[in-house]
């Protein structure tokens, strides 16, 4: 070059010029940029918007159609639930009457036998621990179960009750726990001969009257509960005469299932039809607002693109024409500006020492 100090300042008076319009397109592309973002967030929040009222109305809306008859649903079940309390309530009564009518005869022959059993009692002048079962199945044995009976009251009384006494005496020398062993067996053993002696042997007979009359009793009593279960467990209704409260119930069953079904069918309508009515009237409302901004979204958009072209065509002539001497890292105002104070006050003899001189590495 003929003068290379004015090819070195023009060239980075082209170049100071070129990167600043570069920059002001980038600013101007991120400016553009930046106006995108906004409106997709401002379109964004007004679908929002529009969504969230749209549910809170629908579902406001369908809760308040639910809720009418929810009212009328609760009061058929109440006076549903009232009419089968009192058909449960005539039923039981009808039970209790049909009870005592069936049980009667078995009751009043109990009641006579209970009579007589006392008088039969008083006149043996026993206690009524002589009506027991235990006490003959003990004392009066007469089937094979009953020794096994005896057998267990004589261990009983034999071993257990004075091992328990020994138990409780540990402290006794072994002579005098044996001693304490024997007399209590002994003392047991001769209460239970006693009483076999003086009791059962004398009156044997009015004893075994008294054990039948007391057996018959107690099957009297488990007939009368047989009949009681047999009753209480059993569904037939024909005896208590309900007719008139299952009319009632059917009636009550019959206006729930109505309104139930009416309320069905208002509520799937409403999902059908006004669901999607109320839908339309709020979107109505917000169609103007996202028509303009889905407009200027539109609208920012195309100049966004030409803009991002118009950077791209300017990077690309500048990687060509002033990256290959600058370098790619220089090509901002402050580098080239930098460079041009270097080549001002250094005075280098080309553009390639003022650059590296600004890069350090040439001073």
């Amino acid at each position: 070059m003929d003068n290379p100090d004015v090819d070195i300042y023009e060239y980075l008076g082209s170049a100071a010029e070129f990167v600043n319009k570069l920059e002001q397109a980038r600013e101007k592309r991120q400016k553009l940029s930046d106006e995108v973002t906004a409106l997709e967030k401002h379109r964004n929040s007004v679908k929002k918007a529009m969504t969230d009222e749209i549910n809170i109305s629908v579902k406001k809306r369908r809760d308040e159609l639910a809720a009418g008859f929810k009212g009328r649903i609760q009061e058929a079940n109440r006076e549903l639930k009232g009419l089968q309390e009192k058909k449960e309530a005539a039923r039981n009564a009808g039970r209790k009457e049909r009870i005592m009518r069936e049980t009667a005869g078995l009751r009043k022959v109990t009641a006579s036998l209970e009579k007589e059993q006392k008088a039969a009692l008083a006149d043996a002048q026993v206690s009524g621990i002589y009506a027991k079962n235990w006490f003959y199945h003990i004392f009066l044995p007469q089937k094979p179960l009953d020794y096994v009976w005896v057998l267990l009251s004589m261990a009983l009384i034999v071993f257990v009750i004075p091992f328990l006494i020994m138990h409780f005496m540990y402290d006794l020398s072994d002579v005098v726990q044996m001693i304490v062993f024997l007399i209590a067996g002994l003392l047991f053993m001769g209460e239970y001969m006693i009483v076999h002696m003086t009791v059962c042997i004398p009156k044997k007979d009015i004893l075994e009257e008294i054990n039948a009359r007391a057996m018959s009793i107690k099957e009297n009593r488990k007939e009368i509960k047989n009949i009681q279960s047999a009753i209480m467990t059993d569904e037939n209704e024909e005896y208590y005469h309900l007719d008139d409260f299952n009319y009632d119930i059917a009636k009550a069953e019959a206006y729930r299932d109505e309104v139930t079904r009416k309320r069905d069918e208002a509520l799937e309508n409403f999902d059908n039809v006004t669901a999607g009515i109320i839908s339309d009237e709020i979107k109505m409302g917000y169609d103007e607002e996202l028509e303009k901004t889905e407009e200027n979204l539109s609208e920012r958009k195309e100049v966004l693109l030409k803009a991002e072209k118009y950077v791209k065509s300017l990077n690309a002539k500048a990687l060509q024409e002033y990256a290959p001497r600058l370098g790619e890292e220089n090509l901002t105002s402050d580098r080239i500006e930098g460079i041009m104070k270097v080549a001002e006050d250094k005075h280098p003899s080309s553009l390639a020492e003022a650059v590296n001189m600004y890069n350090g590495h040439v001073f």
